[in-house]
Formats: C-alpha cells, structure tokens, sequence
C-alpha cells in the first residue's frame, strides 16, 4: 500500500537516494532540505511516516520531531544520525520517535522501517 512519506535531510544526495527508492516502492514523497519548509508543508498534508535527519544547521531533528509530534502525535518518525550513541536514551525526544538509525542506513532498513511504522 503507497504510503505519504515525508523526508527532511540538508544533505542532497541522501535526501535524493532515500526519495528515489521510495518512489520506486510506489509511496508518495515529500523531500524537504530544510526542516522549517517541511512543517509549513504540514499544514497541508499529513504523512504516515517522517524520516528525518538529526544534524541539520536550521534546526536539528530532535526539534523537529518535537514540533512535528506536538501537530500530528500519531505521525512515527524515524531519526538518521552519524552520531546515533548520543540519541540514546534522551528522555525529550517524543514519543512519534520510534526509531533511530545511524547513517548510512542500508536500504533493508529503510524498508524495515517503512514496514515497522505502519504496525
């Protein structure tokens, strides 16, 4: 079943691999660089799954996943991070975070999560 997945990441190429396959598994995408651009773009959608970066320059996506669950409490989020130990256990990350993975996540991943967030 295609899913509405948004995507937040700065860096081009992930936001670009990540959104192809996606496609490519038939969901419908909405890539965003910048976290700020996807939160207005909420006001318009609401997606089944969020996969956002953490560090971004605008707003890393702890923040955002709090914004995000505050708007859509139902919405999972998934967070990638090159520096996944330091997420660990963070008691402010809401609860719409329920995975986070470090980069470069595989694309096994990408579809386990997929599948996980609609449980």
């Amino acid at each position: 079943m295609p899913l509405d997945i948004m995507v937040v990441d700065d860096n081009d190429r992930v936001l670009r691999t990540i959104s192809r396959y996606l496609k490519r598994q038939g969901h419908h995408v909405h890539a965003f660089h910048d976290p700020f651009a996807a939160i207005e773009a909420l006001q318009t959608f609401q997606p089944k799954l969020i996969i956002s970066d953490q560090a971004m320059p605008s707003m890393n996506g702890s923040e955002f996943a709090t914004i995000v669950g505050r708007l859509y409490p139902d919405c999972p989020i998934c967070i990638m991070t090159g520096f996944a130990p330091e997420l660990q256990g963070i008691s402010t990350l809401p609860c719409t975070v329920f995975e986070i993975v470090t980069k470069p996540m595989t694309l096994d991943t990408l579809q386990r999560i997929i599948s996980e967030s609609q449980l």
